[in-house]
């Protein structure tokens, strides 16, 4: 049995979130760069997310933008965290955070917009559930 009260707060919904998350994201087969994504989610989870003007939690708030420009270790099309430090944030904000503090093919990509979309809501899904469990 677990101690919860020996544990920073926030730590005890990453771990029942990660734990209840396991299953469903394994089928989704998740890309290192996609675990990354996913990452961000679960670092955010753990600060008590972002709370929306409508009041609901926002963990992750996916952009999908085209690669900087001659970096080819990116697909056309790129998801990137536009929540950082619990803010959100325009284009201009989120690609300079997230490509200047990370290395070239760190966050998914894909062969378009589409599919980027597609993909984040398949695993959008399993982290919407992490939100409503730990609220």
């Amino acid at each position: 049995m677990v101690d919860w009260s020996l544990l920073p707060p926030g730590v005890e919904g990453v771990v029942r979130a990660m734990a209840r998350s396991a299953e469903p994201m394994s089928k989704l087969n998740l890309t290192v760069p996609e675990m990354h994504l996913y990452m961000e989610h679960l670092n955010n989870l753990a600060k008590g997310g972002y709370k929306q003007p409508g009041g609901q939690t926002s963990t992750l708030i996916q952009m999908g933008v085209d690669p900087p420009e001659g970096d080819a270790s990116y697909q056309p099309a790129v998801n990137i965290p536009s929540l950082w430090n619990l803010q959100p944030g325009n284009e201009q904000r989120a690609r300079a955070i997230a490509f200047k503090r990370y290395g070239p093919g760190y966050w998914p990509s894909y062969p378009n917009f589409d599919v980027s979309e597609a993909r984040y809501n398949q695993m959008h899904d399993v982290m919407a559930k992490d939100i409503g469990e730990t609220e």
